[in-house]
């Protein structure tokens, strides 16, 4: 293993431990046990959300917090100065406002923009003058990942990305060393024995696939 000790920023939307930022947060906290050194990037002030508890509970796994507080423009231009002058190895995103962020941060500087995706994207979705500037910003940045096979092909195509530049980072379920699916019964909740059981958690959003999980 690489033994170099890298400044490493990760920018979220929300710190209070959704599903998509809990990744995040999981991330930073590894990264922090191989001592890096690792910037956690809230993308609101506290009073955007609520989150100044899960804050605290950071502080126990040596993360660094600064809020880059977008609701409030002034402030959030002096912290990008700000973070952008820390001179990170790496920056990572993984939406489109947290990708806005971190490419002012990142431009014309030492630092790598690495853009994690959690979902995959539409054409028609990309229509809008804010999501064309989008991708000319994404297709800037120094890496991608997916979570899924699917969602890495369709973006390669979707959002015209270099390939060379992408590859798979699987989601994972901690947990899910424990589940024992052929000790499921389906007969206690009326499932017929010869049918297939299909799990999927999210919110209810065309972008989140369930009309793929209708059609199976």
């Amino acid at each position: 293993m690489n033994e170099n000790k890298y400044n490493i920023g990760i920018v979220v939307s929300r710190i209070d431990f959704g599903a998509a930022e809990l990744l995040e947060v999981d991330l930073a906290v590894k990264l922090s046990e191989l001592n890096h050194n690792v910037i956690l990037l809230p993308q609101y002030s506290s009073a955007k959300f609520n989150d100044k508890e899960f804050e605290k509970q950071l502080i126990k796994y040596r993360l660094r917090v600064e809020r880059l507080n977008y609701d409030k423009p002034l402030n959030c231009l002096l912290k990008v100065i700000k973070i952008r002058n820390l001179k990170l190895d790496f920056i990572i995103s993984n939406s489109r406002g947290t990708d806005f962020l971190s490419y002012f941060i990142s431009t014309f500087t030492i630092t790598k923009h690495l853009i994690g995706f959690h979902t995959y994207y539409y054409p028609s979705e990309l229509n809008t003058p804010i999501n064309q500037l989008w991708l000319r910003l994404i297709r800037k940045s120094d890496y991608t990942f997916h979570i899924t096979n699917y969602t890495l092909k369709t973006n390669i195509k979707v959002l015209d990305l270099n390939k060379s530049k992408c590859s798979i980072l699987y989601n994972s379920i901690d947990f899910a060393d424990k589940i024992n699916v052929k000790k499921f019964n389906k007969s206690k909740y009326g499932i017929p024995t010869d049918k297939k059981i299909v799990l999927s958690i999210g919110r209810i959003e065309h972008n989140k696939g369930y009309n793929n999980n209708l059609d199976i």
